[in-house]
């Protein structure tokens, strides 16, 4: 028998769960395991800061984390830095599984650092990787890994597309108590045990151990369906039971340690993930549609689930609706959902025992590079990335790049009314506004605020722009660069459609520029703002906001520029709302 190292993450519970289950095979066949954390291998406290970083990021600027992985994925800069980063480990994970007969990773980045240290001959040790999510990240692929684990072919040819030589299809690492429901009287005793409701169908409602993303405006919708009774799993996300009280009809709960029984409890999961949870779905044979999947991975992984046959993506209340009466169907039946097959069948454990035997290839050591060549690269590199991300975006905005309503003509005047967060448009305000061509940017405040509002202007006709955080249109570290998809996503769920611009005062860098194509929106930079107290337009044309203020009613403020307009041989004109190119 061996000595296997496992080396983890402690992001979710999705790579710690497949590392337990792993771990809990491989000691019953007779192995030694250890158990490790990737984030307690960095130095100091960066492991602990890395892990909330994340947390905050998927839950107030998910579209940062989206914009990170596609930038990492493309290679360059940010994949060069990142690698670099979790090179930081390596004297701890030397140090960790430098004695071991065989490796197994579960989280990506500990392949990379594995395989630097055999490259540079400090480590003679077989590498395996598990591959925990549905899509495969170019961040799993370490060259030289001497096995990759996948659950499904579909994760497998992802494997290979990206370099990946030696790829084995085996059964996901789920415990064996996920297991299909035997009976109706068991679901019954399954359906009590958590005080559910006994005759309707329900509608598993899940997000992982953190509970992060659209998980509440999935629960809603699920419960305004009327199909199903949403059962919200709230994990350790505390504000988010709290926000969920008035869930009628509804079940929320929070941590849940008996996961194998709720699942079996339930007609179908609603995930928007796709990781761990899915294939413990799978397992239990209860079908999983994935919705509102998080930014990132959890968008990847619904797509690859898609692919694959395996599960449904759903992109709107409607056919979350229809898919939600389909799936329910066999409710009450006591028997498993027939599911797609192709999952693969054989044990985990058994091909990482069998690396155990097998003489390891040389790894091809690249070329060492000099300190001061290495130091060199850094400082430009920084210098770069620092001006490409503050001033010379802001430049490139100002001249044109990614702004809506490009080359307007000189009489053309483009009208943008900013939708207060409260109080209400008159029938008056809303003709004005029409009469403008003017459009209603929305502000993630106004559509949390005053929703109807929102709905009227979109039921008129006005199109609908979205003003990320509101006045004074620039954004900050989190809550700024959060609002721009908070607000893209409260827009498409009040009016059904993605707005495609986005009203900014031009202070940008290229996180900001960067979120905004990720929702598919242009930026509209104002030429000036008119008020009640100041209606004096731009000599020019172009985009003018108007901002309604206490002193006077809007249709008066916008009357007020129509006049303008008339008397300078200007025309109001309508942005253009297609998908930028």
């Amino acid at each position: 028998m061996g000595r296997i190292a496992i080396v983890s993450a402690s992001l979710g519970a999705g790579h710690d769960g497949a590392a337990d289950e792993l771990a809990r095979r491989l000691r019953l066949a007779g192995h030694h395991v250890d158990r490790h954390d990737f984030l307690d291998l960095l130095p100091g406290h960066i492991g602990r800061q890395v892990r909330e970083t994340y947390r905050k990021q998927l839950a107030v600027a998910p579209g940062s984390w989206e914009w990170l992985l596609g930038a990492i994925q493309r290679g360059g800069l940010m994949n060069k830095v990142t690698l670099r980063a979790a090179a930081a480990a390596k004297k701890k994970m030397l140090d960790a599984v430098g004695d071991a007969d065989a490796i197994v990773s579960t989280y990506p980045l500990v392949g990379q650092v594995i395989m630097r240290l055999r490259r540079r001959g400090t480590l003679n040790v077989p590498l395996i990787t598990y591959l925990t999510d549905p899509s495969v990240h170019p961040l799993w692929i370490a060259e030289g890994t001497d096995l990759y684990l996948a659950a499904h072919p579909e994760i497998a040819a992802q494997v290979r597309l990206l370099g990946g030589e030696r790829v084995a299809v085996i059964g996901p690492a789920v415990r064996p108590d996920f297991r299909p429901v035997a009976s109706v009287a068991e679901r019954r005793a399954a359906r009590e045990q958590f005080e559910l409701p006994p005759d309707k169908p329900l509608a598993l409602v899940a997000s992982g151990s953190w509970a992060v993303g659209d998980i509440e405006q999935s629960a809603r919708e699920v419960a305004a369906s009327g199909v199903a009774t949403p059962v919200v799993v709230c994990g350790e996300n505390t504000p988010l039971r709290e926000r969920l009280r008035d869930l009628d009809p509804g079940i929320v709960l929070g941590w849940v340690d008996d996961m194998p029984t709720l699942i079996r409890a339930c007609d179908v999961v609603v995930l928007n993930s796709g990781g761990l949870t899915f294939f413990e779905a799978h397992a239990t044979r209860v079908p999983v549609l994935t919705y509102r999947c998080l930014a990132g991975h959890g968008k990847t992984n619904a797509k690859s689930l898609e692919s694959a046959g395996l599960a449904r993506w759903l992109h709107d209340p409607a056919e979350l609706t229809d898919a939600l009466t389909k799936m329910t169907a066999a409710h009450g039946s006591g028997r498993p959902a027939p599911l797609p097959g192709g999952m693969g069948t054989g044990c985990p454990s058994v091909a990482i025992a069998g690396m155990l035997r097998q003489p390891m290839e040389p790894v091809r050591r690249g070329l060492d590079k000099t300190k001061a060549r290495r130091l060199i690269t850094w400082v430009l590199a920084a210098i770069c990335m620092l001006w490409a991300f503050s001033s010379g975006t802001s430049l490139a905005v100002a001249n044109g790049w990614r702004t809506g309503a490009p080359h307007t003509p000189d009489n053309s005047v483009y009208v943008v009314v900013a939708v207060p967060s409260r109080g209400e448009l008159t029938s008056e305000d809303v003709a004005a506004m029409a009469d403008l061509h003017a459009a209603a940017a929305v502000s993630v405040n106004a559509a949390r605020e005053n929703p109807e509002t929102v709905r009227q202007l979109a039921a008129a006709g006005i199109p609908v722009v979205s003003a990320a955080g509101g006045q004074p249109y620039e954004t900050g570290v989190f809550t700024g660069r959060g609002a721009i998809g908070a607000a893209a996503r409260a827009i498409n769920a009040l009016t059904a459609h993605e707005p495609h611009l986005m009203l900014s005062n031009g202070d940008l860098d290229a996180v900001d520029v960067g979120l905004a194509a990720l929702y598919g929106e242009l930026i509209v930079v104002p030429k000036s703002t008119v008020t009640c107290e100041n209606s004096t337009l731009p000599a020019r044309g172009g985009v003018v906001l108007v901002e309604r203020t206490s002193g006077c009613a809007l249709a008066d403020e916008l009357n007020k520029v129509a006049d303008q307009l008339k008397n300078r041989d200007l025309h109001p004109a309508a942005l253009e709302l297609g998908t930028p190119s």
